[in-house]
């Protein structure tokens, strides 16, 4: 009843207001957890702060962090690939 009064109201303070409809939380409104849900493959000990990330042509992960370059590969873990200084 409140409810119904309340939209009187508005009517009569903003006529030309217009009505937006919710839209339903489903297709590319869908929540997603994507990266909470991500397998954590290297620990703070191992990088901290990484300020990029590529993929090379072979499939390599290289991730920057400060003055260094890590590769990280499924097979041999987190190497450091370069330090600049």
């Amino acid at each position: 009843m409140a409810g119904r009064w309340m939209e009187m109201i508005r009517d009569i303070v903003s006529p030309d207001r217009e009505t937006h409809a919710i839209p339903s939380m489903d297709g590319p409104l869908r929540p997603n957890n994507g990266l909470d849900s991500c397998e954590i493959i290297l620990g703070e000990d191992a990088v901290s702060k990484p300020d990029d990330v590529a993929i090379g042509p072979d499939g390599i992960l290289y991730i920057s962090s400060g003055t260094r370059v890590l590769q990280y590969s499924p097979d041999t873990g987190p190497t450091e690939f370069g330090n600049f200084d």
